[in-house]
């Protein structure tokens, strides 16, 4: 075992630096998170559907960032104590906290998917969905999770269990192109929320426009054939004419 190689990765400043990035931001995610809870609790004017996605998305990235921060303080601790030879993690205790990383980082992503299939749903429903249930979105969010569950399966089925971890790490040679294809899933579902949610306050704001014209011209073409009938022809021969002409032409 070549422990010179590890003991010098375990020494690299660039490496805690990027370690201490992970836990400071998870740290403030945690209280940006818990924020987020206690201001939805307190709002009213939020159709409940959008406070179930709002819950699950806070205790989502509550349990990411708390087994990020327990994974790298316990490497940062172990690096430092023990010798880096007598730290290596095997794989199936890496995946016990990658695992739950992934899964959690997988329903979050889904989760803005979501937001934007109930967004829609109180868009095209105005003057019902005030008066729906949370069935739908719980079947939604129940959807979702088991997706999360089947992505992130599909993404480590390959696992090599014999590897021994430094760091552990979610990707290993055998998983790179599942791990790939995961994030090109997720990617392109992100991309579809944000130009979705882009999308729909653009037609809220057209749509009306469109219908204010549409009535316009439809109120003017009312108008206009009212006009036709109010005129009166002043010279009898076209009266007498246009009468035998209506009486022919409805015959």
């Amino acid at each position: 075992m070549n422990c010179d190689r590890y003991r010098e990765q375990a020494s690299n400043v660039w490496q805690y630096l990027g370690m201490l990035n992970q836990i400071t931001f998870s740290v403030l995610t945690v209280f940006s998170s818990i924020r987020l809870y206690r201001f939805s609790t307190k709002t009213s004017y939020f159709h409940p559907n959008f406070k179930i996605f709002v819950d699950s998305m806070v205790v989502a990235n509550i349990i990411h960032s708390i087994f990020i921060i327990a994974l790298l303080v316990g490497h940062a601790i172990a690096w430092k104590v023990l010798d880096p030879c007598d730290v290596l993690v095997p794989a199936q205790l890496c995946l016990s906290f990658r695992g739950p990383i992934l899964i959690t980082y997988i329903l979050n992503s889904l989760l803005l998917f979501g937001m934007s299939i109930e967004r829609s749903m109180a868009t095209f429903q105005p003057d019902t969905y005030a008066k729906h249930s949370t069935n739908k979105a719980c079947m939604i969010i129940a959807v979702l999770i088991f997706a999360s569950l089947t992505l992130a399966w599909f993404s480590m089925k390959n696992y090599d269990f014999k590897y021994m971890f430094l760091y552990c790490s979610s990707v290993t040679p055998s998983t790179v192109d599942d791990v790939s294809t995961l994030s090109i899933i997720l990617g392109s579902l992100e991309m579809f929320a944000l130009v979705y949610t882009a999308i729909v306050p653009i037609y809220t704001f057209i749509a009306p426009l469109i219908m204010q014209n549409i009535l316009s011209r439809g109120a003017q073409m009312r108008r206009q054939k009212l006009n036709e009938v109010r005129v009166v022809s002043r010279n009898p021969n076209d009266v007498y004419f246009n009468l035998y002409s209506n009486m022919w032409t409805k015959t």
